[in-house]
C-alpha cells in the first residue's frame, strides 16, 4: 500500500530551483533511500516535503493530497524528521527531549500511560538513554545525540519516519551502531524515507532507492539492481573493480 506520492516536485531557494521535478513514492513498511553526492537536491527534499523550505508539486499522504505543508499539521499527521545536525537543545535532558517528541499527541489528549509506554519502547531500544536520562543533551557524545534524535522522533509514533543524513560525523563504530537499530526499527514495520551519504550502509537497509544527482532522480530501483548498474555503482558507491570486469593479460 503507497503510504507517501511525490509527483513533479520542486524546491527553490530564491530564484534557484535545487530539485527539478522529481517523482518518488514509499509503500507502508517500506524503507526507500536517497543518495547521491552533496548538493544533489536529497535535503532539501526532505525539507521541501516537510514545509521547512519552500516547495511546489504534488505530495499525498496515506492517498490524501496535501496542499500546503505545514511542520506542526504534517507531524500530527504522522510525518515525523530527524533532521541533519540533530537540532537538540544543549541544555535540555535527555528524557525531556523524548517528552517533547510526544507534545503534539498530549495535547491531543493522549492517555499519560500511553505516552509512558512509548518512553520505556524508546529506552528500550536505546538503553544508553535510559542510562542518561537527566543528563543534558549538549554533554552526550555524537552517536548518543543522534540516538536521542531518533528516540525523540519516535515519541511522536510515526507513519513515515524521514532520516536526514543519521550517519553524519559518527565514527564507524557508531555508524553500524545507528544502522542496526534502524534496522530494528524496519522489522517492526516503521516506513522510513531515509537521507545518507554512505550509500552503501543505506542500501543494505533499503527495499529501494533512487539516486539523485544536480536536482534529478537519474536511476531507482532495489539495490541489487542498482549495485548492477556499473554507472551508478562506480560514480557512488566506488565499486567498479567489484562489479565491472578488468582486462585480461
Amino acid at each position: 500500500m503507497k503510504i507517501l506520492e511525490v509527483r513533479d516536485f520542486r524546491v527553490r531557494y530564491g530564484a534557484v530551483e535545487v530539485v527539478h521535478g522529481i517523482h518518488l513514492e514509499v509503500n507502508a513498511g517500506e524503507v526507500v533511500t536517497l543518495i547521491g553526492p552533496n548538493g544533489a537536491g536529497k535535503t532539501s527534499t526532505l525539507l521541501g516535503l516537510v514545509g521547512m523550505v519552500p516547495a511546489t508539486g504534488e505530495v499525498w499522504f496515506d492517498g490524501k493530497f496535501l496542499p500546503d505543508r505545514m511542520p506542526e499539521q504534517l507531524h500530527q499527521d504522522g510525518i515525523v524528521l530527524v533532521p541533519e545536525g540533530r537540532e537538540l537543545f544543549p541544555t535540555l535532558a535527555v528524557e525531556d527531549h523524548l517528552r517533547l517528541g510526544a507534545f503534539s499527541r498530549i495535547q491531543r489528549g493522549v492517555p499519560r500511560n500511553e505516552v509512558e509506554e512509548d518512553l520505556e519502547r524508546v529506552y528500550t531500544l536505546f538503553p544508553r538513554l535510559r542510562e542518561r536520562r537527566r543528563q543534558l543533551a549538549g554533554t552526550l557524545s555524537g552517536g548518543e545525540q543522534q540516538m536521542l534524535a531518533i528516540g525523540r522522533a519516535l515519541m511522536g509514533r510515526p507513519r513515515l519516519l524521514l532520516l536526514d543524513e543519521p550517519s553524519l560525523g559518527l565514527a564507524p563504530l557508531v555508524v553500524r551502531e545507528i544502522f542496526r537499530i534502524l534496522g530494528e526499527l524496519k522489522a517492526r514495520g516503521t516506513t522510513m524515507l531515509l537521507v545518507e551519504q554512505n550509500a552503501r550502509m543505506a542500501l543494505q537497509l533499503a527495499d529501494r532507492a533512487y539516486v539523485m544527482e544536480a536536482g534529478d532522480v537519474v536511476a531507482q530501483g532495489p539495490p541489487q539492481t542498482l549495485l548492477q548498474d556499473p554507472r551508478v555503482a562506480e560514480a557512488y558507491l566506488g565499486l567498479r573493480r567489484a562489479i565491472m570486469p578488468t582486462p585480461s593479460g
